[in-house]
């Protein structure tokens, strides 16, 4: 039987379920030599009363734009 690798990444707008929402998920499989099999990923609703975290949006903020000065793109 053939050994299959999953990574998955979820993005949020807070570290509570609940009154935070999950925003996206993403999963990538591959076999034992790394190759690549196959992807997913789905962008999900907010949870009706989930409100996003201010400390997370902060974060968010900061990473997004030291991502894009490390890039080149500001």
């Amino acid at each position: 039987m053939q050994e299959i690798y999953v990574s998955t990444d979820v993005e949020t707008d807070g570290p509570i379920p609940g009154p935070h929402s999950m925003l996206s998920f993403a999963s990538a499989a591959y076999d034992a030599d790394k190759n690549l099999i196959a992807t997913f990923s789905a962008n999900l609703e907010t949870l009706p009363d989930a409100k996003p975290d201010k400390k997370t949006a902060e974060w968010s903020s900061r990473s997004t734009k030291e991502l894009l000065r490390a890039t080149g793109l500001i």
